[in-house]
C-alpha cells in the first residue's frame, strides 16, 4: 500500500456506533492506512465536548463543533452559548456541522433556519470556518451563505450532494467541496457528482468519510471509518486523471488551508 498523508475532513469518530471500541482504535487504524489527520465533527452539545476531548489527546485529530439541524427542535439558547464558549478553544478548527435538512424532516424547518443563522453568526464572532450540512435545501442554504459569508473565513459543503450549479454558487463564497464515499457507489458512476469532481478547481476539493456512514467500495455495507478515506481519494484521482499521490497532496493542502490546525 502506497504511503499517503491524506486527511479525512469529516468524521464522527465519537459517535455511539463506535461505543464498544471507542475512537482510539479508529485513529490507530487510520494512521496505519496513511491518514495523517482527522477532522472530528460533533452533532450535539455532548459530542462537542467529546470531540474536543479526543482532539486534546491526539495531535492528529482536530475538532469541529456545533449542533446538527436534526437537533434544531431541542437546541436552546443556553446550548448555543456553551458551544460558542467551547469554540474558542485551540482544538476547535471549525463550526458545524450546521445547515438545513429538508429530506429527513426530523426538525421544524423554521427552527433549523434559526439554528443555522446562529451558527453562521457564531463562526463570524470566533473567526472559524463553517462545515455545512445540506440535504434537499440547496437554494435556502446558498441564500444564507451568501448573506453571511463576508463575516467568517469560508467553509466546506460536506458530503456534497449537488451538481455543477450548486458548486458554482458556493465557490465564489469561499467554500470548498468535500467528496464522500458515495462517489464510489456503482449506482452513482457517471452521475452529477462525477461532473463536479472533474470540473471543481483543484484547490477547492476535499475528501471525507462521514463515518460511521457511507462506507466506500470495497467496504460498502460495513461501518465506515477514517482508514477508508483512501478509497474516496483514489476515485477522485481517477475521475480527474491524476496520480493518487498528487491528489493526496492537493486535498491535504486544501484541508490544512481551510481549517488551519495549530493556528
Amino acid at each position: 500500500m502506497r504511503r499517503l498523508t491524506v486527511i479525512d475532513s469529516h468524521a464522527h469518530i465519537t459517535h455511539g456506533d463506535y461505543r464498544e471500541e471507542g475512537p482510539a482504535p479508529l485513529i490507530e487504524r487510520a494512521v496505519e492506512a496513511g491518514v495523517e489527520r482527522i477532522i472530528a465533527v460533533a452533532y450535539d452539545v455532548p459530542s462537542c465536548s467529546d470531540v474536543i476531548e479526543i482532539a486534546g489527546k491526539h495531535e492528529n485529530v482536530h475538532a469541529v463543533i456545533g449542533i446538527h439541524p436534526h437537533e434544531a427542535d431541542r437546541a436552546t439558547a443556553e446550548d448555543l452559548a456553551r458551544v460558542e464558549e467551547m469554540a474558542k478553544r485551540p482544538e476547535v478548527v471549525g463550526i458545524g456541522e450546521t445547515g438545513l435538512d429538508f429530506y429527513r424532516d426530523w426538525a421544524d424547518p423554521g427552527k433549523q433556519m434559526s439554528l443555522f443563522r446562529s451558527h453562521l453568526e457564531m463562526a463570524g464572532r470566533v473567526g472559524k470556518p463553517v462545515v455545512i450540512h445540506d440535504r434537499d435545501a440547496h437554494d435556502d442554504v446558498v441564500a444564507r451563505l451568501a448573506e453571511y459569508a463576508p463575516h467568517f473565513p469560508g467553509g466546506v459543503m460536506h458530503c456534497f450532494s449537488g451538481g455543477l450549479s450548486l458548486m458554482e454558487a458556493i465557490l465564489p463564497l469561499g467554500f470548498y467541496v468535500s467528496i464522500p464515499g458515495t462517489v464510489t457507489f456503482p449506482k452513482n458512476r457517471g452521475g452529477p457528482l462525477d461532473d463536479v469532481i472533474r470540473d471543481c478547481p483543484e484547490d477547492r476539493l476535499l475528501v471525507e468519510t462521514d463515518c460511521p456512514w457511507l462506507a466506500p467500495v470495497p467496504h460498502r455495507g460495513k461501518k465506515n471509518e477514517p482508514a477508508y478515506v483512501r478509497f474516496v481519494l483514489e476515485r477522485v484521482a481517477e475521475l480527474r486523471g491524476r496520480d493518487v499521490a498528487d491528489m493526496d497532496r492537493i486535498t491535504t493542502e486544501n484541508t490544512l488551508r481551510l481549517f488551519r490546525p495549530g493556528g
